[in-house]
């Protein structure tokens, strides 16, 4: 019987194939190649930075209605987080919110619901306060027990929309936020006298981009 051996075929196509070769610098050797790597990769991605932008709210109960009110990206771009970096970069988007609720009157009870939305606003804060019922209806809706424990709700960019990248600046060059896509809503009920009834902490993660 005749053993056939395994015929190895040499292709020569790849012979004249384009190569990336990285010459090094003899002064700068490995550092330097390394700190090539992290320029182009900044270069890649636009100078792209990730920033937390921290705030803090007191929510009052009113004695002269609900306190129906928003807090959303328009709110997020008055820190003076956002505003510091706005005016050194071309784009942002924010990414995530978190909200974080603490009762700082729990003598004093009050019915109040909070839940998260999702809707296109204009570049001024321009929702409309929802009432207690469309908070309710919010899938995330808690009401805060006198006393207990603090609410934490999370917003989170979905879609192409919400996740793209807007320009930091009107046409006469100051900084703003636009458009806005929705964040915390909550229905506050009524107490007498008006006192801070929470403390609201947020916590917004947000995208810069394009270093002017």
């Amino acid at each position: 019987m005749v053993r056939r051996g395994r015929t190895h075929i040499v292709s020569s196509g790849n012979k004249n194939a384009v190569s990336n070769v990285r010459v090094i610098d003899p002064l700068s050797g490995v550092d330097g190649a390394r700190l090539d790597r992290m320029l182009s990769s900044m270069q890649n991605s636009h100078s792209q930075t990730r920033l937390v932008c921290g705030d803090i709210v007191t929510i009052n109960a009113q004695s002269t209605g609900d306190n129906n009110y928003v807090y959303t990206g328009y709110n997020v771009a008055q820190t003076d987080d956002f505003q510091s970096f706005a005016a050194q970069f071309e784009t942002y988007r924010v990414t995530a919110i978190r909200f974080e609720v603490y009762d700082v009157a729990p003598n004093t009870p009050v019915f109040s619901a909070f839940s998260t939305f999702h809707d296109v606003g204009s570049t001024g804060g321009g929702f409309v306060p929802f009432i207690r019922s469309q908070v309710i209806d919010g899938p995330d809706s808690q009401v805060p027990p006198a006393g207990g424990n603090k609410l934490v709700l999370s917003w989170l960019a979905r879609g192409s929309e919400e996740n793209g990248f807007y320009s930091t600046r009107t046409n006469t060059g100051s900084t703003v936020a636009a458009p806005d896509f929705g964040g915390l809503r909550y229905s506050v009920g009524v107490v007498s006298p008006t006192i801070g009834k929470y403390e609201l902490i947020v916590k917004a993660v947000v995208d810069f981009r394009g270093r002017l």
